[in-house]
């Protein structure tokens, strides 16, 4: 029970955004940025692999929607919705 807890109190504070060469994340006030490069793409999904030669890792990306998407993270899927710029 602790860990949904911990889950549920997580929700809708983590943020994404990209530019043309690297991804943003944001989570409670921190910020952290990486290169990425588009693997391949279809109609409806990407791969971007993102992070140095070192340590770099993909991820998959699927859009559900113009405004939404969302990704495999671990066990999970985690969806993401577009927020205009207020």
């Amino acid at each position: 029970m602790k860990f949904q807890t911990f889950l549920l109190e997580g929700l809708g504070k983590l943020t994404q955004r990209y530019t043309a060469r690297r991804s943003y994340a944001g989570y409670e006030g921190n910020e952290s940025s990486s290169p990425y490069r588009v693997l391949w793409e279809n109609k409806d999904s990407l791969l971007l692999v993102y992070g140095t030669k070192k340590d770099e890792r993909g991820i998959q990306i699927t859009f559900a929607s113009q405004e939404q998407y969302w990704v495999h993270v671990g066990r999970y899927i985690e969806y993401f919705a577009r927020q205009s710029d207020a």
